[in-house]
């Protein structure tokens, strides 16, 4: 039987299992307890970028704090995370959108990013040979990047485990447990158990579990679609475009 835990952590996505690593290796007594299989809603979808450019500046440190870690996470976790550090391409789609894309470049540089305005087709297609001969303009970040969301949760996950966390998927929480306004653990099927600290990490089931406490937390949901595996082309960049609303990546498997 395993010990009570110090923290439980409801959600088996990028950020639950990502809290079990860190918890786990600084000894605290931790368990994961995720719906399905790991990384099976969100952050099995995600984008998955490690994007700096573009980003409101309040969400600027954190991630400049993340191109950091993510150049020795695989390290880390003792796993391949497809990590790749290939750039960013926001594109312009007509002319009307190159201002967007130029305020982009003068932000981000602002900011002290490494980025660049292309201005021509040329330009652009010299750094994504594979792209359509009509883009107008893009702005380039070469620092950002991205990695395989699934292979990601799964290294975190195992490396949690290592540590000695425990981690059970197929395990839905039902409720959260509370006296008053704090939580003192979930009821899952036919138990019940009870730490110190409760994670809530559960995405879209997130307002369900808060909202016997009277907390609200808004969703907006964005649909991710993933093709099956397209040799060429290869696109090695993360794409993006001016107005927002569509971003495109190739996972090294070759799946869009």
């Amino acid at each position: 039987m395993n010990p009570r835990p110090d923290v439980i952590i409801i959600g088996g996505g990028i950020s639950g299992t990502a809290t079990a690593w860190e918890l786990a290796q600084h000894g605290v007594r931790t368990t994961l307890l995720e719906a399905d299989n790991l990384a099976s809603m969100a952050s099995g979808w995600t984008l998955a970028g490690v994007r700096q450019s573009g980003r409101h500046p309040a969400e600027l440190p954190l991630a400049q704090a993340a191109i950091k870690r993510w150049a020795r996470l695989a390290e880390e976790l003792d796993a391949a995370v497809e990590y790749r550090q290939d750039g960013n391409l926001r594109l312009a789609l007509t002319e009307e959108d190159t201002p967007t894309i130029r305020k982009v470049v003068e932000d981000g540089t602002s900011a002290g990013i490494e980025m660049r305005f292309l201005g021509s087709n040329d330009a652009v297609r010299e750094i994504a040979p594979t792209l359509a001969p009509d883009i107008p303009a893009a702005s380039w970040c070469p620092t950002d990047g991205h990695a395989n969301p699934a292979e990601t949760v799964r290294a975190f996950a195992e490396a949690a485990r290592r540590a000695g966390a425990d981690i059970r998927i197929a395990t839905p929480v039902r409720a959260l447990r509370y006296i008053g306004d704090r939580v003192t653990g979930v009821e899952i099927d036919g138990e019940v158990l009870e730490a110190d600290t409760v994670v809530v990490a559960a995405g879209v089931y997130t307002p369900r579990l808060l909202a016997p406490l009277g907390i609200d937390v808004p969703l907006t949901l964005v649909p991710a679609i993933q093709t099956v595996p397209v040799e060429h082309p290869q696109l090695r960049q993360v794409l993006g475009q001016a107005q927002g609303g569509v971003a495109l990546r190739q996972q090294v498997s070759g799946h869009f």
